[in-house]
């Protein structure tokens, strides 16, 4: 979506209802906060649409795929806990 859509949030308003699954990687296809991708928005959305599906990983191994994964829950615990009622 970084890339085709003009705007996330915009697509993701007119297609939630079919969305059952979304893959969370930053502009640089490393884990959120690391690049200039507005995820703290994309998490409000979500929450404010009830959304309780899957949310994936897809990032670069960098520089394993332990640590990665170590820091994209972090970044994704976090988005989810600043954006808490």
């Amino acid at each position: 979506m970084n890339i085709e859509e003009k705007d996330i949030l915009d697509s993701l308003a007119k297609h939630y209802r079919d969305i059952y699954y979304i893959h969370f990687a930053d502009s640089n296809r490393s884990w959120p906060g690391q690049g200039h991708i507005d995820f703290k928005k994309i998490v409000a959305f979500l929450k404010d649409c009830n959304y309780n599906k899957t949310i994936s990983a897809e990032c670069q191994y960098y520089p394993d795929a332990g640590i990665t994964a170590s820091h994209w829950l972090s970044a994704v615990k976090e988005l989810y806990k600043e954006n808490e009622c």
